[in-house]
């Protein structure tokens, strides 16, 4: 019961300035919480406003100097005032999400635990790179504190997902809900996978050709120095690595060229296990 009425939720976006790329407000129905959506461009009016004067967690978005997507997670007492802090300090990102209680329900051991558990996820999610340094430390919390805090969590993590940031989201929040396994194979590499409506996930144990090929650009394989640096690829002999762990891709052909080290049509490399056709054969015919 509870999962169908979740599917029914309603997200409400308000665009405070009238201008859907300005500062926005979300809201969900009977959920005492509460989003702004920050562009850089518009902090010195976000600032401004009262309800940011409290506390909450907040995340910032932005690329790194290798164009690949980041992050940064925090909390604080007064939302605003580290806002503006990271303004000055902090130059990769270009959005800020915010999220705190209306009615002033959450304190410094809940925005604490919400910083570790979303840290957490996001670490374990391994779509983006964490700007963070060492996981905070556990905050212990009461049984009830805890349950309420998960609650409040998982409305965070449903207006992100509902408004396109899939950060939070495991590879693994797919697997039993697909039947159909793909492979992908070549010269040094053999992985499976499966499509989703975000991308393409390739699973745990799949091998990687180590060997880039001249044809493979630089945009194509971007994440590769990221995956061997947090051990989501390691070497598994001169000539291939192996998948530690399962990796979203943002679409087929990406996860086919990363998978095979070369330029790839991930429509036509990807091939379902139980029959060989493909998945030009299967999504687009």
């Amino acid at each position: 019961m509870q999962n169908d009425m979740r599917a029914q939720q309603t997200v409400k976006i308000f665009l405070t300035e009238g201008n859907p790329t300005g500062l926005r407000t979300l809201e969900l129905f009977n959920w005492n919480g509460k989003g702004v959506i920050i562009p850089r461009d518009r902090i010195e009016s976000a600032i401004q406003r009262e309800e940011l004067k409290t506390q909450g967690v907040y995340i910032l978005l932005g690329e790194s100097e290798q164009a690949e997507e980041m992050i940064y997670i925090g909390e604080s007492e007064n939302i605003s005032d580290r806002i503006k802090s990271h303004h000055k300090n902090k130059n990769f990102w270009d959005t800020a999400l915010c999220f705190f209680s209306k009615d002033q329900n959450l304190n410094k051991a809940h925005v604490k635990f919400l910083e570790e558990m979303l840290i957490k996820e996001a670490s374990e999610a391994n779509r983006v790179k964490i700007e963070n340094g060492n996981q905070p430390d556990k905050t212990k919390l009461s049984e009830s504190d805890r349950a309420e805090v998960l609650m409040f969590a998982e409305n965070i993590k449903l207006i992100l997902s509902s408004i396109g940031y899939k950060f939070l989201k495991k590879a693994t929040d797919y697997e039993e809900k697909n039947n159909d396994i793909y492979v992908c194979e070549g010269p040094d590499a053999k992985a499976k996978g499966f499509p989703t409506s975000e991308g393409f996930v390739v699973l745990k144990g799949s091998f990687v050709r180590k060997e880039i090929a001249q044809s493979a650009k630089d945009r194509h394989i971007k994440r590769r120095p990221f995956l061997i640096e947090d051990g989501s690829l390691i070497e598994h002999n001169d000539k291939s690595f192996v998948f530690t762990k399962d990796v979203v891709f943002t679409s087929p052909s990406n996860a086919a060229q990363n998978v095979l080290a070369r330029n790839a049509n991930g429509w036509t490399e990807w091939v379902r296990e139980s029959d060989g056709k493909t998945l030009d054969e299967i999504f687009r015919k």
